[in-house]
């Protein structure tokens, strides 16, 4: 359930090193899903404990059912066995491998709706959202009810663990990556690269993230237990909703049409919303995600929820109540405080002219155009092609058809010095008809 630092292989021990991150990744999930196994089989030892087993695998089967609809997405284009191919490695569980292996060996899906590290990060999202947040809900309902077993916590910690450590893994890779630096360098690059630097900025990453997870675990069980949950959590996803209508940036940016669009843009904008709250992925604050200043006022909601909850909590109010008042209170303030110590200490360390980023209030419409008539990179400026039309068309739509026209002479006659041709089989895909013909 985690996706480790797959850095681009160019030598040797590179090579070596992803490939030890992919085996690594695949112990870590292994060790999270025992622990969930064994407690949903503890659950099932005691009939008042049944509907905790039956939650835990109906995430499991939510997760999967997700992983499969993505998948759908992404594959829309390709043939119908290749598609089956797909979803067949989701069932099989074998689609955190497949992504790592694509993604460590650069490999490019013709056809596909996306490059594979945005597939990676999808189906990693999809494992943390649909499983492993909701298992750590799912096990501190349980210790809340009096399952205080040794191993009950220690299952819990490898989950919030396990959540924390994606999060803060997925963050620090797509920052330090090469290529996601010179598309976007006024995103991407925030973290140093010298060593003291990147340790110390994946630690706060992992902390700020077991932070802002416990606390929102914590808040859930008690507007839960209050009758409040739902109700809460709704109210703070309308609201998301109505501040991406209001300014027009509700549709999302894959390059999906139509009714499909509205669907597709209705549930990625909830997962990403939710991603955002509970997981704390550091990216979703690209404009075409949460946007900035949003993502840190989400962060700010964390906060104000956690505190509201533990005010609110009532150690006899039900039987369901069996933790101290003081103890909840006090683990809930010093989750508070380790969540803005951690982030204050997070952007101190970054490089200061990143700082702006988390309080962008750009929208997906304004960063797609800007991307592209600032950067002077064209595979930078061809990533346009990946993006909705909605988006940019109408505004920059003549610039980038003059754009490519110009270019394309010039790449059918480059060739890398490793033999590659720019505009290759991959990219041709990705090129509209409209911008292809003649006027």
């Amino acid at each position: 359930m985690v996706r480790g630092i797959v850095r681009p292989s160019g030598t040797h021990d590179r090579t070596r090193l992803a490939l030890l991150e992919v085996y690594g990744i695949a112990l870590l999930s292994l060790a999270d899903m025992v622990t969930d196994i064994f407690m949903t089989l503890r659950y099932f030892e005691s009939s008042e404990t049944y509907s905790f087993a039956y939650a835990t695998a109906a995430c499991v089967s939510l997760n999967l059912g997700f992983q499969s609809l993505c998948t759908v997405i992404v594959n829309k284009n390709q043939r119908k066995s290749k598609l089956l191919k797909e979803l067949a490695i989701v069932w099989c569980l074998m689609k955190p491998a497949v992504d790592t292996h694509r993604v460590v060996n650069k490999a490019e899906q013709k056809d596909a709706l996306v490059v594979p590290q945005t597939e990676l990060t999808g189906s990693r999202t999809c494992e943390m959202l649909f499983e492993s947040v909701p298992s750590t809900v799912i096990q501190l309902l349980a210790i809340f009810a009096g399952n205080t077993s040794t191993i009950a916590v220690f299952s819990l910690l490898v989950s919030i663990s396990t959540s924390a450590f994606i999060s803060a893994q997925m963050s620090y890779e797509w920052d330090t990556s090469e290529q996601e630096r010179k598309n976007n360098p006024r995103f991407f690059g925030y973290i140093p690269m010298n060593g003291v630097a990147k340790v110390k900025i994946a630690a706060l990453l992992f902390l700020t993230s077991t932070f802002n997870l416990v606390i929102r675990a914590l808040s859930c069980v008690i507007f839960v237990q209050n009758g409040i949950g739902i109700a809460v959590f709704c109210a703070e996803l309308l609201l998301y909703f109505f501040v991406k209508l209001a300014r027009g940036d509700f549709l999302y940016w894959l390059p999906v049409y139509g009714a499909a669009g509205v669907i597709v843009a209705a549930l990625e904008r909830c997962v990403v919303k939710l991603t955002v709250d509970w997981i704390f992925l550091i990216q979703f604050r690209h404009p075409k995600e949460v946007g900035g200043v949003y993502w840190f006022f989400s962060l700010c909601l964390t906060i104000i929820m956690g505190v509201a909850s533990a005010l609110a909590y009532k150690e006899n109010e039900n039987e369901e109540n069996t933790l101290e008042e003081g103890f909840v209170r006090t683990a809930m303030a010093g989750c508070c405080t380790g969540l803005v110590l951690s982030f204050g200490a997070f952007l101190i360390s970054i490089k200061r002219e990143y700082v702006w980023t988390f309080f962008d209030t750009n929208t997906s419409c304004t960063s797609i155009q800007e991307t592209f008539l600032k950067s002077d990179d064209d595979a930078a400026k061809f990533n346009i092609f990946n993006n909705s039309e909605v988006k940019w068309r109408w505004q920059i739509g003549d610039d980038v058809k003059d754009w490519f026209k110009e270019r394309m002479n010039v790449w059918m006659e480059e060739v890398s010095e490793e033999g590659d041709v720019f505009y290759n089989d991959f990219r041709k895909s990705k090129v509209p008809k409209w911008v292809l013909d003649e006027d």
